[in-house]
């Protein structure tokens, strides 16, 4: 496969590739918290603060879609996005509403890193905090309805497709599985049919060493036959 699936780490450089591409498309939403350091008149401190906070960010929610697979334990999965979550309200609740949009990458990673038993409780729980966080921000109130929406459909979506993939790999080695056993039925069989021809041809060669020189196994022998003037 050219390509990798959500909840899969990529393991060929085609596959970063094109796992890196689509974590920069999303990264695209990131233009409101970017246009609020740079025109949203904070100061040159405040600024470098938030240039800082807002890499962190991004550093940390690369790393935790990128490197997710299946082998990655819950729990350093469930501490990445806490630290997520953390950095939202955080950045959210100092530099102003712009930064809302941070949850929307928390749900979604919830979603695609998560098993789905668990990303049901995280995306809702993430939705909330977003809420309230958007209710102590001064004009918070204003970017919910357009964040909250996506937040929750975003999760969603991800966990989907992250089930889908997941069934679609166990599919394909189930797959694998009936194709080796089908093999290992059929060595089976040729294995057995050799045995009994072999077992045959060994019978037919005992056989015809044991029988009397000149005389066929299959034919049985004929007693000589007695001259007339032998009976006188």
């Amino acid at each position: 496969m050219s390509g990798v699936g959500i909840g899969q780490r990529p393991t060929t450089r085609r596959q970063r590739v094109v796992k890196s591409l689509w974590i920069g498309v999303w990264l695209v939403y990131l233009g409101a918290p970017v246009g609020d350091l740079l025109h949203g008149g904070h100061s040159t401190g405040v600024r470098l603060l938030g240039w800082l906070g807002l890499a962190a960010f991004v550093a940390w929610y690369w790393a935790l879609v990128f490197r997710t697979g299946r082998g990655e334990t819950t729990r350093l999965v469930g501490g990445s996005l806490v630290v997520l979550a953390a950095q939202s309200a955080l950045l959210s609740l100092t530099l102003g509403r712009e930064w809302l949009v941070l949850f929307v990458y928390v749900s979604t990673a919830s979603g695609a890193a998560l098993p789905t038993r668990l990303a049901r409780w995280t995306i809702p729980a993430t939705a909330a905090l977003m809420t309230a966080v958007a209710l102590a921000v001064p004009g918070g109130h204003a970017y919910l309805a357009g964040l909250l929406v996506p937040a929750l459909l975003g999760g969603a979506a991800m966990a989907g497709v992250r089930q889908l993939v997941r069934t679609t790999i166990e599919l394909r080695e189930a797959r694998a599985t009936v194709a080796q056993l089908a093999a290992n039925e059929e060595r089976l069989r040729l294995a057995r049919d050799l045995h009994d021809l072999l077992g045959h041809s060994l019978s037919l060669i005992t056989l015809n060493a044991n029988w009397p020189a000149g005389c066929s196994p299959t034919t049985p022998t004929r007693p000589p036959s007695r001259s007339p003037t032998s009976s006188r």
